[in-house]
């Protein structure tokens, strides 16, 4: 009896070392999911200010450019900033280590 109470009681180590473990890495997981939503909030807002610059400079383009003040050339080149599209590569997925051990979850 007492071998299956001292395995019992190793088995019971075992299962809280392993929830401790889960509890950790959730947290960690948590605060990196936080942070990098955040700075895509940061980032989101910036390129909202900058396409709002551009299209403040493309208006102003216009406005001297029908008075005459800039070249053909010059409004083509402020409408071509304005109309570039941002290129940007896609983002790997991302897999915690919690979901690789175990793929159901």
């Amino acid at each position: 009896m007492p071998l299956r109470k001292k395995m019992a009681a190793e088995e019971l180590e075992r299962t809280r070392n392993d929830v401790a473990d889960a509890a950790v890495e959730t947290s960690a997981e948590t605060k990196t999911v936080f942070y990098t939503l955040q700075a895509g909030l940061q980032l989101l807002s910036r390129f909202k200010l900058i396409t709002s610059a551009n299209q403040a400079a493309l208006n102003f383009s216009l406005r001297l450019h029908e008075v005459g003040n800039i070249t053909d050339l010059s409004l083509l080149n402020e409408q071509a900033t304005v109309a570039k599209p941002a290129s940007r590569s896609p983002r790997p997925k991302r897999t915690s280590r919690r979901t690789a051990r175990n793929p159901t979850v």
